[in-house]
Formats: structure tokens, sequence, C-alpha cells
């Protein structure tokens, strides 16, 4: 059974990688029915099949499966004692485009602290950019400071998607207006996409942007 698991979970991949959302999503299922048919299996990569379908259901803007593959990913990241930040984010992310407001604020909450507590700021630079972001949406802006001063903190932060532009959205919200507007001029120019530009130029008049697809871009294994 575990050879199949394996060998569905790779089909699975290979689909993702070719743009074929619903082929991969028929091949993880497999792999995840596998597992929970039979008895040796690979638990790690249950986790991980998961943690995929979750993002495909994610990127095709099913939040209601999303969020349930998201909960059954924690489920078995728990009894594997490996929950982490970008686990927690896939539940509260998924919470956040379903309007369940105060339940993705506690997800999102529990995966600022998981970082916090585990010192672990230089290996989740990208989800705390992303948990800055949410945490304006939220309107916790003791939390999003100190996604900020963590940023702030780190001096080779990379320049990362959506970065510029969250930081000028933090710093727009706390009115501090000029200095906002250095960070999304650098988002126009410097940002590594064209959404980013597209979103600045957005913001520039006054308009912050909800979420779209942003987790979806950084939780690929």
């Amino acid at each position: 059974m575990a050879e199949k698991q394996e060998a569905y979970y790779y089909a699975g991949s290979a689909y993702r990688d070719l743009q074929d959302t619903p082929k991969g999503l028929e091949y993880f299922l497999k792999s995840v029915d596998c597992c929970e048919k039979g008895e040796e299996i690979d638990s790690v990569m249950l986790r991980n099949a998961y943690s995929q379908l979750g993002l495909l259901y994610y990127n095709v803007q099913d939040y209601t499966n999303a969020l349930t593959m998201s909960r059954k990913e924690i489920d078995v990241a728990k009894k594997l004692n490996i929950l982490d930040a970008i686990t927690l984010m896939g539940e509260g992310t998924a919470l956040f485009q379903t309007d369940n407001y105060s339940a993705a604020l506690l997800s999102f909450e529990q995966a600022f602290n998981l970082i916090e507590r585990n010192k672990q700021s230089s290996e989740y630079q990208e989800t705390i950019a992303l948990l800055l972001y949410y945490f304006i949406m939220c309107k916790r802006m003791d939390k999003a400071k100190k996604c900020y001063e963590l940023i702030r903190s780190e001096k080779n932060f990379p320049i990362i998607h959506d970065l510029y532009l969250n930081i000028g959205n933090y710093l727009s919200v706390t009115g501090q207006m000029d200095s906002a507007l250095v960070y999304f001029n650098k988002a126009l120019e410097e940002g590594p996409t064209m959404y980013d530009k597209q979103k600045a130029a957005t913001v520039t008049s006054g308009y912050i942007p909800y979420p779209d697809n942003t987790l979806a871009e950084k939780q690929g294994i």
C-alpha cells in the first residue's frame, strides 16, 4: 500500500507542476485514499498530500475544500509533532476567504506565536510578510507591529512577493504616509512581479486590496 501511496503522490506532483489541477487533485486524492485504507503508510507523505490538496483547492477558489484539507493536514502534523506555521497559515487563509475572520485570526496568531516561541523568524520570512498583511486586515495592529519589527530586525530580509506592499500598508495604516509612499514606490519599481506593481498602483490610490492567491504561491512543496 505504501508503494501505491508514493506513486500516486508523485503523479499528483507531476500534474501539479504541469498546472493540470484536475489531474493533480485526482492523484493526490488517490494517495490519501491509500492511507485511509492501508496500515503501512508514510505519514509524512500523507501530511504533504493534504498540504498539496489544500493548495490546489485554494488555487481554484474552492475554499471550503481547502479548509477541510488544511485541517486534516493539521491533525496529521500534530500526531507527528511537526506542526509548523505554514500549515496553520493554510487553515487561516481558507477561513479568511470563507469570511470566518475571528477563526482565521486565531490561526494567524497561532502561526505567529509558533514562530516567535521557536525563534524561527529567519526560517519563516515569507510567512511573516504574509502575516503582516493579514494582521492589518484583521485590525490586530499589535501583532502587525511585531511582524514589522521582525522584518526590520532581519538584516538580509529578501525581496519577496508583496513585502514592500505589505510594509507600505502597515506604514499607511499607522499614519506614516510619507514612508508608506516610499515603499509603495519600491513595489512599483522593484517588486519581483508585475502582480506586485499592479497592486502597488492600486494601493497608492487609497485602496488596500484583499488577498487572492498569495498563499498558494508560497505553500508548494
